[in-house]
């Protein structure tokens, strides 16, 4: 008891943008480790899998935790001074 939700990055497969007609200047930074082009999504779900954040700014080939310390979720808890604990 005491939990939310649950926090993870979601990768959603795009087409590969391009630098004319996207105005894409890094396209290879879409491209994902796990091979195609994509957006990472970061969303927190409850336990019936119900949506009550997200966050779709990043490019594909940010890791989650870079692609987390870039929301304003995360600003607003290191702001608060709130702490996470790992593993």
């Amino acid at each position: 008891s005491g939990c939310v939700g649950a926090l993870d990055g979601w990768l959603v497969k795009i087409n590969k943008p391009s630098r004319k007609s996207d105005n894409v200047k890094n396209v290879a930074g879409y491209f994902s480790r796990k091979g195609f082009y994509c957006v990472n999504c970061q969303v927190i779900v409850d336990s019936k899998k119900k949506i009550l954040w997200r966050s779709i700014k990043c490019r594909g080939g940010e890791h989650d935790s870079a692609a987390f310390k870039m929301t304003r979720l995360y600003e607003q808890l290191v702001a608060d001074h709130m702490t996470f604990i790992s593993n």
